[in-house]
């Protein structure tokens, strides 16, 4: 009787298909690990895109309402009085930015933590305000945990109030 010759798999033939699974399944890895990083940029750009609206609205509200002026030695408004975020010691309100980013007036949280995910930081500059006018500019900036700048505005928004002061010099 003749014995059949069972066919199989050499060694080679199968470090073969192992190496062609591996190259496969590490070409799948980096293309999804791509894609996740992908996916968290934007949303962190979506992100902060709606801090900076958000920050926007609260900003331009809080200048169109705002009390007397404080200006600085050089005549450039660097506070105001808020009725919602008053500093506690002279009632005046400044934009400040604590440690992790978030934008404070007159010391206060002007939004909850959760309103910065991804560690997204913002700040709020007044450039200016022009005294005939009575209108103020400032510029919101929100950055991701690596300092680039993700959004930006620059808004000038026209103060209904009638400052009870005038600068300095």
């Amino acid at each position: 009787m003749k014995q059949k010759r069972i066919a199989g798999m050499t060694l080679v033939e199968l470090l073969c298909a192992l190496a062609v699974v591996l190259l496969v399944s590490a070409g799948m890895v980096l293309g999804v690990s791509l894609a996740v990083r992908s996916y968290e940029r934007s949303v962190a750009g979506s992100e902060a895109q709606v801090l900076c609206s958000t920050l926007e609205t609260i900003v331009s509200d809080e200048l169109r309402y705002a009390g007397t002026l404080k200006y600085d030695e050089d005549g450039k408004v660097v506070g105001f009085f808020s009725q919602n975020h008053p500093d506690a010691d002279n009632q005046q309100s400044e934009f400040t930015t604590d440690g992790e980013g978030r934008v404070l007036l007159g010391g206060q949280k002007l939004l909850p933590n959760n309103a910065y995910p991804h560690g997204l930081r913002a700040s709020v500059e007044l450039k200016g305000y022009n005294t005939i006018n009575r209108i103020f500019t400032a510029v919101i900036t929100v950055k991701d945990r690596g300092g680039d700048t993700l959004a930006q505005t620059e808004l000038q928004v026209k103060q209904l109030n009638e400052p009870a002061n005038t600068p300095q010099g």
